[in-house]
């Protein structure tokens, strides 16, 4: 994914810069770039993805890959209790 953020929608553009097709927004969740959102091109062939938030400064991934973590194990557990209350 290319490196560069930008701050407005006309930087980050609608669509696509090799084929021109509409570009959909997501929101990355690997430790690297928790939350942080990006436009990209549906076509897996062209490989074109743009940032639109700048990047976290470390203490912020880490807080956030905590969060992340104990949503994770919550929900593990919930998912848990509702499949021992079905037995």
């Amino acid at each position: 994914m290319d490196s560069s953020w930008c701050t407005t929608a006309m930087d980050r553009g609608m669509f696509c810069s090799v084929c021109r097709g509409r570009r959909i927004q997501d929101t990355s969740w690997t430790d690297r770039n928790p939350g942080r959102r990006y436009v990209k091109c549906p076509n897996i062939v062209c490989d074109d993805s743009v940032w639109i938030d700048p990047p976290m400064c470390a203490r912020s991934k880490q807080i956030m890959s905590g969060l992340l973590t104990r949503i994770n194990k919550a929900e593990g557990e919930i998912e848990t209790s509702r499949l021992n209350e079905r037995k």
